[in-house]
């Protein structure tokens, strides 16, 4: 890390300009950070005003943190996904948070679900500050915060700090005071952060992986290996140069006795845009369709966003041997429909189970649940409302296997 930068003279930009171009969402924090403003850019460099903004939301989410969990040296995860502009906006975020006496431990490139399920698994842990603007253009970036409990913070403690945000993004006084303070951290401090990184990643792969086969298998025995000897399955993922690229997804699937193969596996490598819909799928849809003609059990294949929270599927149609896309809703429809499935599979009273939704969900999702006798619930749109929903439902005896935003593919 270069912390030269933060050691020279204070630069007063333009900072209202800056934070007017952000949009401060329950879904997270976003705007183009890329230098020369282009939604498409590759380029790395982002301007002195967004770094110091960046330094400003680093520092108020200690501040919260510091009395939501009543310690002076909060431990607080970082991580980025694959964006160029990624490493610069985490040099400012460590220097921000360290500053503050925050004890960081910097995961570098990690989907969301990895470093959410570290968060949530991990004791100590008091909340996580994740760099990324999801499936928004490469040149966009943007952050994700949370408690210990590893999900977003809901849209009450989101307002806090954007209010506060919004107040102290334009105030120079405060912006000097704050480079000064983050200028005057040792670099061996933060040299020992990122030298400490790589084993921290590997700790959250492994919070990962037990989360997944939570997920996975739920409370029961489910053990799908014996199906899939008798019935092979073959999995092409399309990476895209997004965060996904270095988790759990070969390894895991393996495990599981699924063939698995992957297309853009080499983190940074965005090789088509980050949405996984329309022309981002077109790549995975034409390779499956050439695999499977020479491979009959690679049937279906996926594509996440640069986030790895999300994505869409393509399939083989076996009537015609084509590859076809699911469309986002459909995709979150079959999902519902598995959960609660294997939830009456499992002997569950279906009257405990509740899917949490936000409002603009296809109706398909209340016509699956209503054939299981399921409650469907609604929030605002924005993922920290559809999250805070779902554990209000949790909060009274409700089992909640699945939620999400249909509108955004799930």
């Amino acid at each position: 890390m270069d912390t030269d930068k933060y050691k020279g003279k204070f630069i007063s930009a333009d900072q209202e300009k800056a934070l007017n171009e952000f949009i401060l969402s329950a879904s997270g924090w976003r705007k183009i950070f890329a230098a020369d403003r282009e939604e498409e850019s590759h380029t790395s460099v982002i301007t002195e005003a967004d770094r110091l903004l960046s330094l400003a939301a680093a520092d108020i989410f200690a501040d919260f943190i510091k009395e939501k969990s009543g310690k002076n040296n909060p431990v607080i995860t970082v991580g980025t996904d694959t964006r160029f502009t990624g490493p610069a906006v985490a040099d400012a975020v460590i220097l921000a948070l360290t500053a503050k006496e925050a004890e960081v431990r910097y995961l570098s490139v990690s989907p969301a679900p990895e470093i959410m399920a570290y968060t949530k698994l991990t004791e100590d842990i008091d909340g996580f500050f994740y760099i990324s603007a999801s499936h928004n253009p490469v040149g966009y970036n943007g952050i994700k915060m949370g408690l210990y409990d590893g999900a977003v913070m809901n849209g009450r403690e989101n307002r806090i700090l954007t209010d506060k945000f919004r107040l102290l993004g334009t105030d120079m006084i405060y912006l000097e005071k704050l480079f000064a303070s983050a200028g005057a951290v040792p670099d061996a401090v933060i040299n020992n952060i990122y030298d400490s990184s790589s084993f921290w990643k590997q700790e959250a792969v492994k919070s990962y992986t037990v989360m997944t086969d939570t997920i996975f298998k739920g409370s029961g025995n489910f053990c799908p290996e014996k199906d899939l000897e008798r019935k092979p399955l073959g999995i092409l993922a399309d990476l895209n140069g997004g965060a996904r690229c270095v988790t759990i997804d070969k390894e895991y699937l393996e495990r599981k006795g699924i063939d698995y193969k992957s297309l853009n596996f080499i983190p940074g490598e965005i090789n088509h845009m980050i949405l996984p819909e329309g022309q981002g799928l077109e790549q995975c849809r034409s390779e499956l369709e050439k695999i499977y003609a020479g491979d009959k059990k690679f049937i279906m294949g996926y594509v996440p966003d640069n986030d790895g929270d999300r994505g869409n599927i393509v399939y083989i149609n076996q009537n015609t041997g084509e590859a076809e896309v699911l469309e986002a809703q459909e995709v979150f429809a079959l999902s519902v429909l598995s959960e609660i499935a294997f939830l009456k599979w499992s002997g569950t009273d279906m009257d405990e189970v509740c899917v949490a939704v936000n409002g603009p969900t296809s109706l398909r999702i209340r016509e699956i649940a209503s054939i299981f006798g399921v409650e469907v619930r609604e929030a605002e749109v924005g993922e920290a409302n559809v999250v805070g929903l779902a554990m209000n439902c949790v909060r009274e005896g409700k089992i909640v296997r699945i939620l999400g935003e249909g509108s955004n593919g799930g």
